[in-house]
């Protein structure tokens, strides 16, 4: 059984009526909905009167670059940072690997941060790594510097435990003469 344009017509106008009465139902219980990627913008509705998650174009790209920035903050581009490495490698006159030795990260690291596809690198790393290879203080990430605290508690727990056995030992010495 075929539809005629006309059915068509009906059908779709009495959906858009449906829609716009469910979507006034919705705005007189809540405030207009927003976008989830946290831009503010006003999202459309769906054919049943319920709005969408993310407004148009926002789902992949913002959401996306926000989660990105959340998990490794900041980025540098990647043109200026292949730049700078290849002056290096020509002004040194060193291999890849040579300088990723002197520069205190992986060789694989710098190679996909150089030869790869990616428009830009996260600075703490590239930061890092400049910093190394110019020969200045590192300032050491959140894992190295939690596992160097942890390696001090660590320390102070046998320190102390050797300090309680010598005066512990002391003691009974003391007692018995």
């Amino acid at each position: 059984m075929t539809t005629t344009p006309e059915q068509r017509a009906k059908t779709n106008a009495r959906r858009r009526n449906r829609q716009k009465l469910l979507i006034k139902e919705y705005l007189e219980i809540h405030d207009h909905p927003t976008c989830k990627c946290g831009c503010g913008t006003k999202v459309n509705f769906d054919l049943y009167g319920k709005p969408y998650l993310y407004a148009n174009g926002h789902r992949g790209s913002a959401t996306t670059a926000k989660m990105t920035k959340a998990r490794w903050g900041d980025r540098v581009p990647a043109d200026k940072f292949r730049k700078i490495v290849k002056d290096t490698l020509e002004k040194r006159n060193w291999t890849l690997k040579e300088l990723a030795e002197a520069g205190s990260v992986e060789y694989k690291d710098l190679r996909r941060a150089y030869y790869g596809k990616a428009s830009s690198i996260s600075k703490p790393w590239a930061t890092r790594f400049l910093r190394s290879l110019a020969g200045l203080p590192v300032v050491p990430t959140e894992q190295q510097a939690a596992a160097f605290e942890a390696s001090i508690r660590k320390e102070n727990q046998f320190d102390g435990g050797i300090r309680s056995l010598i005066v512990n030992r002391e003691k009974r010495l003391a007692g018995q003469r």
